[in-house]
């Protein structure tokens, strides 16, 4: 799946800080993993043609923020959802700038790309179930779901958490908190990595884990699942190596004694 340089380009994304991650650009460099370049280079044009679509006049209003997002990549680019997670093409970036479609994440990163060259507020949000995106200005905050571009306002909020989590969830302040990119990058993946486990390619899998840890090293969850993967794989070496660092990175007192015991268990069968 990687190549040494490609993995070395993610690499030194994974020693920036939160502030200097650069969405886009580390999503073209995931995408470099399988892709060719000028596949890329395809894609990256449809996306520069889009940000040269943004009006020239400085726009403050969130609410006309949104419209012109929703505009340009909705209507005049023709972008829609397809939440189908198990399709490859929805989840790979390229793909689903070539296509015109992809899982709302995806849909997400051409929001912040564009919002991000006008020097707009937006950020993402880690909603139960359903990735959404926050347009700021001071005080003010309009939530929008990059599936239509449609603004969320409280009801729709309700709506979709009870379609998640079940009719009696209420929202709670926590649904609200916006993500970083590189968390963002995260969730992105998690969605590949969980289309590979749908389909029992564990080694896959695993490879998108092992990719996504060169950009997040400091990402306890991520060990997590590259020590389970492994474990499930007999890679018995590298599973003890993801077990350990799993256990010095997270604060779950629970997991680490679980970790812990099953760490243990393989060092007794490499004796």
């Amino acid at each position: 799946m990687a190549s040494v340089d490609n993995l070395t380009f993610l690499s030194a994304w994974g020693k920036n800080p939160d502030a200097d991650f650069p969405l886009l650009d580390v999503l073209w460099d995931m995408a470099a993993l399988d892709r060719m370049p000028d596949d890329i280079m395809a894609a990256k044009e449809i996306v520069t043609q889009m940000m040269q679509a943004l009006p020239d006049e400085d726009i403050t209003s969130l609410q006309e923020q949104r419209d012109v997002l929703h505009k340009i990549i909705h209507e005049k680019f023709g972008f829609a959802v397809d939440a189908d997670a198990s399709l490859p093409e929805n989840i790979d970036l390229v793909s689903v700038v070539t296509r015109r479609k992809g899982l709302p994440v995806a849909l997400a990163a051409l929001y912040a790309a564009l919002a991000q060259s006008k020097g707009w507020d937006l950020q993402g949000v880690n909603f139960p179930g359903h990735f959404l995106l926050q347009l700021g200005k001071g005080q003010q905050r309009l939530l929008i779901d990059p599936a239509n571009g449609a603004d969320l306002q409280a009801s729709d909020l309700r709506r979709l958490l009870k379609e998640t989590l079940g009719v009696h969830a209420e929202l709670q302040h926590s649904h609200y908190q916006s993500v970083t990119a590189r968390q963002w990058v995260i969730r992105f993946y998690n969605n590949q990595k969980t289309s590979f486990l749908n389909q029992d390619k564990v080694d896959e899998a695993l490879q998108v884990v092992r990719a996504v840890l060169e950009i997040a090293p400091h990402e306890p969850r991520l060990f997590y699942d590259a020590a389970v993967l492994a474990t499930r794989l007999d890679l018995l070496k590298d599973a003890i190596i993801y077990w350990e660092k799993f256990i010095l990175l997270s604060d779950d007192k629970a997991e680490k004694e679980e970790a812990r015991y099953i760490l243990s268990r393989l060092q007794s069968l490499l004796q």
